[in-house]
């Protein structure tokens, strides 16, 4: 799996997206990156993935300006006892206007300091919110 940490602005003033779930129904409602698949068997890498599935969810084109390395020793943060995420922090291009396709119903422009309460994040996503949070304030 693959996701964008998407965020606009800079340093402690900054906001994240966060994208609210409309499937599966067990992840339903639930806050959290847009990504999704790698098609490893068609060649494709976590960051060509990334990209093609923020085109494909929000209709946006993402500038990837770091990769978020998690935990795992492959850099990759865990899902579920089966799936790994790779975590790229991002921006949109050109100011272009996020449409939302089936996979989502509603997305929020969250200020860095009440990220992690303004939504009801998915677990997996939660230690990823953090440590993007860091990286922002530092990076930009």
């Amino acid at each position: 799996m693959s996701a964008a940490v998407i965020f606009r602005g800079s340093g402690a003033s900054a906001q994240i997206l966060s994208c609210r779930r409309t499937e599966p129904e067990h992840l339903k409602g639930g806050w959290e990156f847009a990504g999704g698949g790698v098609d490893a068997h068609e060649g494709e890498n976590a960051l060509a993935a990334v990209h093609r599935e923020i085109l494909e969810e929000l209709t946006v084109e993402i500038d990837v300006l770091h990769y978020l390395a998690g935990p795992n020793a492959d850099g990759t943060w865990d899902l579920t006892e089966t799936k790994v995420l790779h975590a790229h922090i991002s921006t949109i291009k050109n100011n272009q206007q996020i449409e939302l396709k089936p996979q989502h119903d509603a997305f929020e422009w969250l200020n860095l300091e009440n990220a992690e309460s303004a939504v009801k994040w998915l677990d997996p996503d939660i230690p990823i919110l953090r440590a993007a949070i860091e990286w922002i304030k530092a990076n930009t």
